[in-house]
């Protein structure tokens, strides 16, 4: 998972998309709890030099990660739940390493995650099927 490790940057158009990422050892409270080296990361996304997101101040604080993935098959590929900060909900990212080219690239992907969705108050919007991050693109090692 080292690979993954660093800060990557991807534009499209005007808009950038800055993600740090690092391998953390993250607990998890169930069968007696356990330790699970992930990778965690936090994202910045600018439209032009204006913020529309960030995680940044938070960096290094595994408990305020807005990325948490992993994957024991594929060493080039990292699956895992992204948190877009403006909607208020997690979409399923897809990293794909590709170590081919100088620097290093990461493929995004990143899309709306399986299951059903329910109102549970007549009053309350639909699901948002949208993103506030772009849903594909290259990002470049820095």
């Amino acid at each position: 998972m080292g690979a993954f490790e660093g800060t990557w940057k991807g534009a499209i158009g005007y808009d950038t998309i800055t993600v740090h990422l690092k391998v953390a050892k993250i607990y998890y409270n169930m069968d007696g709890g356990f330790y699970w080296d992930n990778i965690v990361g936090w994202h910045q996304y600018k439209r032009g030099p204006i913020v529309i997101e960030s995680s940044y101040q938070n960096i290094g604080n595994t408990n305020l990660r807005t990325f948490i993935g992993g994957n024991e098959n594929n060493i080039n590929q990292l699956d895992g739940l992204l948190k877009d900060i403006r909607k208020n909900k997690r979409g399923k990212l897809s990293l794909t390493l590709v170590s081919s080219v100088t620097p290093n690239q990461l493929v995004w992907k990143l899309e709306n995650t399986e299951g059903v969705r329910v109102r549970t108050n007549p009053n309350q919007a639909p699901y948002d099927w949208g993103f506030t991050l772009p849903e594909n693109m290259v990002l470049t090692k820095q």
